[in-house]
């Protein structure tokens, strides 16, 4: 799985980004301003919100649901 950040984009540019973003294996996109917040992009061109956090040392991911069903907003 990849990881990516989104640098020096507008909100616009980052959503004509985001809908047209075609990868080759599972990456998660992460929010640099809301941290633990990103988008999971899978190889179908299927989009999961997903929010990432620690608690005693051990790392939790939790998906919040689809692209198109919720928004980031």
């Amino acid at each position: 799985m990849g990881v990516r950040h989104v640098r020096g984009m507008d909100r616009s540019q980052v959503l004509q980004t985001f809908e047209s973003l075609k990868v080759e294996k599972d990456t998660i996109c992460w929010d640099r301003e809301l941290t633990g917040f990103g988008v999971r992009v899978y190889p179908s061109g299927l989009k999961v919100y997903v929010v990432q956090t620690r608690h005693r040392g051990k790392s939790k991911r939790v998906t919040l649901g689809r692209h198109g069903v919720l928004t980031a907003d």
